[in-house]
């Protein structure tokens, strides 16, 4: 008994540790992008991200889509750079003809996100 109790406990120290290198992988993480290294908590890159969603936020409300739900991901991948998608949620949005919808991505889409990166997709979910 005494043995399984060690064994266990050995198993969450081996966890632990674990557990503690992968955060501290996250947290000090650093990728080099196209020659360029950049780093997950750049903050001049959180910046422009943030002023970037605020800006397509204001778009939104003035196309009466105040309570849309908005959402910046990004894929970092070594060998393709950065990668953004906009996603965009709104009842009003599924209901739009083509056409007003063609407007709607044309006019976020022409908003630049002030970060380096190798395409940036609008979708409407």
């Amino acid at each position: 008994m005494k043995e399984l109790r060690r064994h266990s406990n050995t198993i969450k120290a081996m966890a632990l540790i674990t557990l503690f290198i992968v955060a501290m992988i996250l947290v000090f993480c650093r990728l080099k992008v196209n020659g360029r290294e950049i780093s997950y908590n750049d903050s001049s890159v959180k910046a422009a991200e943030k002023e970037y969603v605020s800006t397509i936020r204001e778009i939104l409300q003035d196309e009466g889509l105040r309570t849309a739900g908005v959402s910046l991901t990004k894929v970092i991948d070594p060998e393709n750079g950065v990668v953004y998608t906009l996603s965009v949620h709104h009842k009003l949005i599924d209901n739009m003809n083509s056409e007003r919808r063609s407007q709607l991505e044309n006019r976020l889409d022409s908003v630049v996100l002030p970060v380096r990166n190798e395409g940036l997709n609008v979708v409407f979910i």
